[in-house]
């Protein structure tokens, strides 16, 4: 298949770009910008407010990977233009072509925004959640429409609060979080892209256009993660006791409540509909696969 890949140089794209070629697909891929090491047989530098229309002739399938996430500086127009408006609009433009499945890239976010769940701030949320319904319309031009809503993915050179982390956990000192016993869900880079796959194999079946949470099937604690991240590092666990709602406190009242939130908050995503839908399953247990990703 002829593979279309948006956000083509960022963390997910990149690596999905690599695996799909690996698989047998001819890939794509749009960016906004060159970068260092493009390979100019396989990107696009795309502008902003571009068609992707000339770009869809002969394409098969879409993964949009791009788009604006969460960055300090960013506003609530930039998010709609960014992760709304982009992705409303690709979707009409897949809607008139030859194309037979979209998958977005989305978040759990957008699940939150829409319940108001959670301490972090809504625009970004609210702008995935607007793109979503665009994406599920084009089961009614005969075509899969897919939005996947996945929690922290954690990789090689994974950005944002996976990246924190771990560079918190690469710390000679000992960490505070041996009593914090909260569940969270997370997305391994490696099951993300397992479970694109699994979706365009499904590239006949338009009846299965929905929006989807994703995850690994484990929930670990944050005490799990950073002694798994610090095996993995082969370090030694390094945590002590302190009571969590202190440190849950410190930090609001630092301000930082979604780092808060990240960080002790429970969050659990159900992927068991995904899973039916599209007979997948992550490939490791989340600790094993969080491990692997720092050996």
């Amino acid at each position: 298949m002829r593979v279309l890949v948006t956000g083509g140089n960022g963390f997910v794209g990149s690596k999905l770009v690599e695996r799909l070629a690996i698989a047998g697909h001819e890939v794509v891929a749009t960016v906004r910008h060159p970068f260092e090491g493009m390979d100019p047989n396989r990107c696009i530098v795309l502008a902003e407010e571009a068609s992707f229309s000339p770009l869809l002739d002969g394409i098969d399938a879409v993964v949009h990977t791009a788009g604006v996430a969460h960055r300090p500086a960013a506003t609530e127009e930039d998010y709609s233009q960014g992760n709304r408006d982009l992705t409303t609009r690709l979707a009409a433009e897949v809607a008139n072509s030859g194309v037979r499945v979209m998958i977005h890239l989305s978040s759990i976010a957008a699940r939150e925004a829409a319940s108001a769940e959670g301490r972090r701030p809504a625009s970004y949320g609210l702008s995935k959640l607007a793109a979503e319904p665009a994406v599920i319309s084009l089961s009614e031009a005969g075509k899969l429409g897919v939005n996947l809503r996945p929690p922290l993915i954690y990789g090689p050179g994974a950005p944002g609060n996976w990246g924190r982390l771990v560079r918190l956990a690469r710390l000679p000192l000992p960490l505070p979080f041996a009593s914090v016993k909260n569940r969270r869900s997370y997305l391994a880079l490696d099951h993300l892209i397992e479970a694109i796959l699994a979706v365009i194999a499904k590239v006949d079946q338009p009846a299965l256009s929905g929006t989807y949470e994703i995850a690994d099937r484990e929930s670990p604690s944050l005490a799990e993660v950073v002694k798994a991240v610090r095996k993995g590092l082969s370090r030694r666990p390094g945590l002590i006791p302190f009571p969590p709602a202190l440190l849950e406190s410190g930090l609001r009242l630092a301000g930082r409540e979604a780092m808060s939130e990240g960080l002790f908050g429970d969050l659990l995503l159900d992927a068991t509909p995904f899973e039916s839908a599209f007979t997948w399953r992550p490939s490791l247990p989340t600790l094993e696969a969080m491990e692997a990703s720092l050996a």
